[in-house]
């Protein structure tokens, strides 16, 4: 698959552990070693704020989409294109249209909310696109244990669940990603 920009949805705050920064910065490097650029959520806080400021100084494209409520003055300069919108639902859509490719990383209910949407239009046929899920300590063990629920008790289907990519390994994320067999969504 030929990825040109990969959304990272993570965390507008740095979480507890010192991990997640360490981590986040791994995972800029390695977007960068590939050549992606970056579309995040437009602010310059949290782990978002730090993998922006990071790709940017290090010379990649990275695309910021940020609601007017939440837009600071100075989060236009964390980003090479900046995009102001009115709503979440409008920025997400946004940051879809500009990402080939999605990485889930340590956040809170917004990162969440944030992959529900993108998986869900993936399983529906809107999305064809690749979601992967940095599982940074275990962070998501709980969601993948949840998400094998769903498919035990018969709301996801068994073949389905080959969509739902988790990994603690920035390598292997990024070899999935990579290795990714674009399907065209029956609904885009």
């Amino acid at each position: 698959m030929d990825i040109k920009h990969v959304a990272v949805f993570c965390g507008s705050n740095m979480g507890n552990d010192p991990v997640f920064k360490t981590e986040i910065i791994s995972l800029a490097d390695a977007l960068l070693k590939k050549g992606w650029g970056l579309v995040y959520g437009g602010g310059h806080r949290g782990l978002m704020g730090e993998i922006s400021a990071y790709m940017l100084q290090n010379g990649a494209h990275t695309v910021g989409v940020s609601p007017k409520r939440f837009y600071k003055e100075g989060d236009e300069k964390m980003s090479s294109e900046f995009h102001l919108v009115d709503t979440m639902h409008e920025r997400k859509a946004k940051m879809y249209s500009f990402s080939d490719a999605f990485i889930i990383f340590p956040g809170g209910i917004g990162t969440l909310d944030e992959y529900a949407e993108i998986s869900t239009w993936h399983q529906i046929g809107f999305s064809g696109k690749p979601v992967a899920v940095l599982n940074v300590n275990g962070f998501f063990d709980g969601l993948k244990t949840q998400i094998d629920h769903m498919v035990e008790c018969g709301f996801i289907k068994e073949e389905t669940k080959k969509d739902y990519f988790f990994s603690e390994s920035i390598d292997a994320i990024t070899s999935y990603l990579s290795e990714y067999e674009y399907i065209k969504g029956k609904w885009e």
